[in-house]
């Protein structure tokens, strides 16, 4: 009995519709909190997906309000309150 033991998410595709989102409902001021962005990585991925979503709207990216870290409830917490 072969079972698949993890789930593969499309960081990429998820980080722009959450974007895409956002900016559908006019936010331009959004806070994204991310690991550290390698090559490939999630962080990579997903910094990616929201810079897609920004420019489809026009709205420039501000590197201010990407926030960098550990992915701990503690970091996001810390990180927000920056």
């Amino acid at each position: 009995d072969v079972r698949c033991k993890m789930i593969h998410i499309n960081d990429l595709s998820a980080a722009y519709e959450g974007a895409k989102y956002l900016l559908e409902l006019r936010h331009e001021k959004i806070l994204i909190l991310s690991d550290y962005p390698k090559s490939i990585s999630s962080g990579f991925q997903r910094i990616t997906g929201c810079k897609r979503a920004y420019e489809e709207f026009g709205v420039p990216f501000e590197e201010a309000l990407a926030k960098y870290g550990d992915l701990t409830y503690e970091n996001g917490y810390w990180l927000t309150r920056q």
